[in-house]
């Protein structure tokens, strides 16, 4: 059975509404997963690699917040994604609201309580500058827009067209109701996990033409950074690592930016 990856808003949980009809709506057809993920994006963005390693889900599906994080992860990962009403400009939405709030739903560890902070801003600013960096030519048609006509709180639609070619557009606000995840989110989920089946192998071509097979992620047994295992598919077939975010990144020649490794179709 296929499996979805449910990243929530900020002030959600994995018990959201949202979540809920997400579950309900792939019952029998995919499991869906729905964890609380931390207040912290870095700290989020590792718990969702966590997640991905053990579970091997086949699409991302994520709103608000959880669009942001989940729009970095999909072209490293190499999952699909559906972003709904994604707010790429986190730090905007969380300086009018510094302070002590509640999660608007119950989380399993029992801890209803967060805190918007100067710290919090300026983890998600560091993160708002780069989350665009893997953006990968590749996932212009893999990772999927969906933005509500009401929404009143993110305008991000031209900023996403920038990057990615498929937006759709439904009837309702920035938070969905479950009438609005069975929808309009299920189906689209739907016919992405029909279009883009899981991948065996992946593979990439350097920016100087060297085509590259990925072997897998792996760790500095030191620093515990993630790595990039990979092949060349020419010559010796020498293995090669280089630091993730080296690997995905980009690069600047001739005062050009680009991808150092694009990902192709062998």
């Amino acid at each position: 059975m296929k499996k979805i990856l449910f990243l929530h808003g900020f002030f959600a949980t994995g018990s959201c509404p949202m979540a809920n009809a997400m579950r309900e709506a792939f019952e029998g057809c995919a499991g869906v997963l729905t964890p609380d993920l931390p207040l912290h994006p870095k700290e989020a963005l590792k718990e969702i690699r966590s997640i991905i390693d053990k579970e091997h889900p086949d699409l991302l599906v994520g709103n608000s917040c959880g669009a942001f994080l989940a729009q970095m992860l999909s072209p490293v990962v190499g999952i699909p994604a559906l972003l709904g009403n994604p707010y790429f400009k986190m730090t905007e939405f969380l300086k009018v609201r510094i302070g002590e709030h509640q999660y608007k739903a119950p989380r399993k560890d029992g801890n209803q309580r967060l805190v918007i902070d100067e710290a919090l801003i300026e983890e998600f600013s560091e993160l708002e500058a780069v989350q665009f960096d893997c953006c990968n030519p590749y996932y212009k048609e893999r990772v999927w827009g969906l933005f509500g006509e009401q929404d009143t709180l993110a305008h991000f639609s031209p900023l996403f067209m920038e990057h990615y070619n498929n937006i759709y557009h439904f009837p309702g606000g920035h938070t969905p109701t479950e009438q609005e995840v069975k929808t309009w989110y299920a189906p689209l989920a739907t016919k992405m996990l029909m279009e883009y089946p899981a991948k065996e192998e992946r593979y990439f071509q350097h920016f100087k033409g060297g085509k590259y097979k990925f072997i897998n992620s792996a760790f500095d047994s030191e620093t515990l950074e993630r790595m990039v295992v990979y092949q060349a598919i020419y010559g010796e077939q020498a293995y090669w690592v280089r630091p993730e975010k080296m690997f995905f990144g980009l690069v600047t020649r001739d005062g050009k930016t680009f991808n150092r490794f694009t990902e192709i179709e062998v």
